[in-house]
């Protein structure tokens, strides 16, 4: 699996080299890079990430929102690139209260916990449902596939939130590109769970310090969580509706055979 890079202050960041794809081939090392948000970097993150990793294009997938709240950070040769997969009503949180006035990141989370009543799974179907059949996100993962095949030379960067709900079907589609078999896909997207068990621990800490309530604890770590059932829903689906993961990445990500094989010739060897 691909194994995290060290970094001070990000946590589910890694670089996707060595995976295999199904002609034999393996991913280079320091092109394709999947990652949680970059704001709050420290100096030495950016050195082993502008510098040792040679990031050259970083592609936030997050809301306009998010990305106001937290902005990636503008290096010179660094090309920023903004490709929101969901709105915010559609992605299903606000980091609003009803006056419009922002809240801070733990009473917004808790709001979004609260909202669910106690079935976080309902959330997390719909939202998997809404990132392989939305218009918009159809739209934005195609254009993603688009812009890391048309990257300027260097390592490409896609991040979403934390890395592992919208970048976690961005780094999927990319590896089915590629031909990387699905299990691997698939054990790819639940390591996330391993690179932010600091953060989800310490968030159901921060839930559990402002609640007593155990369901809304226990709501706040799936959220914080992955789940193989949610890939393996999505991919479910792609095949229901569309026929399978070859004819919807053609048809509907407008990601064609020519275009995968010039990514594999890029980025594999």
């Amino acid at each position: 699996m691909a194994e995290r890079i060290s970094l001070e202050k990000l946590l589910n960041t890694r670089d996707l080299a060595g995976y295999r794809t199904s002609d034999g081939k393996t991913i280079r090392p320091k092109c394709l890079i999947r990652s949680g948000a970059l704001a709050g970097m420290s100096e030495k993150d950016k050195e082993i990430l502008y510098g040792e990793y040679g990031v050259r294009t970083v592609i936030d997938l997050r809301t306009g929102l998010e990305a106001a709240e937290k902005p990636d950070p503008e290096v010179p040769g660094v090309k920023n690139v903004f490709n929101p997969i969901l709105d915010e009503e559609t992605a299903g949180f606000t980091h609003e209260n009803e006056d419009g006035e922002g809240v801070d990141m733990l009473e917004g989370f808790l709001k979004h916990a609260k909202s669910l009543n106690g079935h976080p799974e309902i959330y997390i179907n719909r939202l998997y449902e809404n990132l392989v059949i939305n218009e918009q996100a159809m739209k934005r993962y195609g254009a993603f596939l688009n812009q890391v095949l048309e990257a300027e030379p260097g390592a490409v960067l896609w991040h979403c939130s934390a890395g592992k709900d919208r970048a976690g079907m961005a780094s999927a589609f990319l590896l089915t590109a590629l031909d990387v078999d699905r299990e691997t896909v698939i054990s790819d997207f639940t390591a996330s769970n391993e690179f932010l068990q600091k953060e989800t621990d310490g968030m159901t800490a921060l839930v559990r310090s402002r609640t007593s309530d155990p369901n809304l604890e226990k709501c706040a770590e799936i959220l914080c969580q992955v789940h193989e059932s949610y890939i393996r829903g999505a991919f479910r689906i792609i095949e229901d509706r569309f026929g399978g993961m070859d004819s919807y990445l053609e048809n509907q990500l407008n990601f064609s055979r020519e275009k995968r094989d010039r990514l594999k010739e890029r980025f594999c060897i």
